[in-house]
């Protein structure tokens, strides 16, 4: 689901690099990180399987080459990686965590959904692991099921930006923009630079009936390279040519003027 957060450069760019206890690091698993934080993954991962070929019983070398693999678009030696880690250590969160993004990935929603589980029973009030319990369900087309647990997340992280995405875009997939609007309001707030979010406010702008302000989100979005915003905002800039607001009442000054005079903060 596109319109969805934690798809792959998002979330794993946004992913913090574990630190291990000093007796676990070397060579490579310093240079690794350095080239991960860099953004070279093939680089990331020689390093990382070099380390944990030298240190087969660690887990964090299995788990930073699976991430390492997963930014290169290697998902089945990345989710290889994942098990690797969780079967020397099953308590490991994270891994838990991004083996059920991957699963999603790789359109394994079952298998996902044993993923997160087991992330929930290790930590039952971790919002990120919430947060993909939500997609999962999301995925499996569980619209009730998939609040609940963004709702959860959001109790436990209220500006989760991603999970207000999340849910802002399921309301809008059942038809309820009202309830999504605010949602998206918030979450595009908190992400400026994310197209998807800046596209989905858009949408649910539209929905709602203010066109003027759909077209600022559709712009924010087309500028920060969303193609599907480019084709919402000629469609909703064609649908306002071929019916023009009607004009003003006495000192009433006309929307659209409005709106780009008073344009609000966060959008573009």
């Amino acid at each position: 689901m596109s319109h969805l957060g934690n798809h792959l450069p998002t979330a794993i760019a946004a992913l913090a690099l574990v630190a291990v206890p000093a007796l676990a690091q070397s060579g490579d698993y310093d240079a690794g990180r350095v080239a991960f934080r860099s953004g070279d993954y093939e680089q990331a991962c020689i390093h990382f399987e070099s380390y944990r070929g030298d240190h087969p019983a660690n887990p964090w070398g299995h788990y930073m080459c699976a991430l390492s693999l997963q930014r290169t678009g290697d998902p089945e030696q990345a989710a290889g990686a994942f098990q690797r880690a969780l079967e020397i250590d099953p308590s490991l969160l994270k891994a838990w965590r991004n083996l059920a993004r991957l699963e999603l990935d790789r359109d394994q929603p079952e298998a996902a959904r044993e993923a997160i589980t087991k992330a929930l029973e290790i930590d039952p009030a971790d919002p990120v692991s919430w947060r993909i319990q939500g997609r999962v369900h999301h995925t499996l087309d569980a619209p009730d099921d998939a609040a609940s647990a963004y709702q959860r997340a959001l109790d436990l992280t209220p500006d989760d930006a991603w999970t207000l995405n999340n849910l802002g875009y399921l309301h809008l997939e059942t038809g309820d923009a009202a309830t999504a609007l605010p949602l998206l309001e918030r979450a595009a707030t908190l992400l400026p630079d994310q197209p998807v979010v800046q596209n989905n406010l858009g949408v649910a702008r539209e929905k709602a009936g203010d066109s003027a302000a759909a077209r600022d989100a559709y712009a924010s979005a087309s500028e920060l390279g969303s193609l599907k915003a480019r084709v919402n905002l000629a469609r909703a800039a064609a649908r306002s040519a071929s019916s023009p607001t009607p004009p003003p009442t006495s000192n009433e000054p006309r929307p659209a003027v409005l709106r780009l005079s008073q344009k609000p903060e966060g959008t573009f």
